[in-house]
């Protein structure tokens, strides 16, 4: 009966010791303030700015203009943050970086699964299937995927769902997914390819090339499109 009483009495003080724990003390990180001085207003849309030091997503959250709580994305390996909003005509707006709280979860951000053999990227009404990174020993030729497997329409509806090719003229060396940025306002990937060009002959010998393609598409949180860009190099090797 003792031992009980002890043990009743070391639960009920450890309790009130648990409940009586201060909670993490709330500080400025930093503030961010965007000004409009053309008479132009902006839609809606993400925009980022630069970051003084290191910070804990896990622990900051981010105050809008009106003193709520709003969804950020660290970006450019944590070197800026980013918001979306709109900026009427001559209008001024401030945010405030706040450590101490976790952030409330954000379900209405860019989505991202795999299904069916590729990346589903869903931002709102737009969306983009990203293919899986194929084994370069294996792929045929004709059969490489392109960057882009498919594009979300605004009705619903997907189109140009393939399955997509890419013609590198080459032997494939390797082929790499890498997602550039994954959060909830802004999604970058990279799909890049590595290829072995045939010799080709010149006036002072012969050369073989390695050439790296590379496409980025871009998709942010209730955008209408989808940016890709693509960008190459090509090191000649002298035969």
């Amino acid at each position: 009966m003792r031992r009980s009483v002890a043990r009743t009495v070391v639960l009920g003080i450890l309790a009130v010791a648990l409940a009586g724990a201060p909670a993490a003390a709330e500080a400025l990180v930093q503030a961010f303030t965007l000004r409009e001085a053309f008479g132009v207003s902006h839609p809606d849309q993400v925009i980022d700015f630069d970051l003084q030091k290191k910070v804990d997503p896990a622990a900051c959250v981010m105050l809008g203009p009106d003193g709520k709580e709003v969804p950020y994305q660290l970006i450019e390996d944590g070197k800026k943050v980013a918001v979306r909003t709109d900026l009427p005509a001559g209008a001024e707006k401030s945010w405030k970086l706040i450590s101490g709280r976790r952030p409330a979860a954000y379900a209405a951000g860019v989505q991202v699964a795999e299904k069916g053999g590729a990346y589903e990227i869903i931002g709102g009404p737009a969306g983009v299937r990203v293919p899986l990174p194929c084994d370069a020993a294996e792929v045929k030729r004709d059969a490489i995927p392109a960057p882009v497997q498919g594009i979300l329409l605004r009705d619903g509806t997907w189109t140009a769902t393939g399955p997509n090719r890419i013609h590198l003229g080459g032997k494939l060396r390797r082929m790499s997914v890498r997602f550039v940025e994954k959060g909830p306002l802004k999604v970058v990937v990279e799909v890049a390819y590595e290829v072995d060009r045939p010799e080709v002959a010149y006036q002072r010998g012969r050369f073989a090339s390695v050439d790296a393609a590379a496409g980025t598409v871009t998709l942010e949180t209730f955008s209408q499109e989808v940016i890709v860009g693509l960008m190459g190099a090509s090191l000649m090797n002298p035969r």
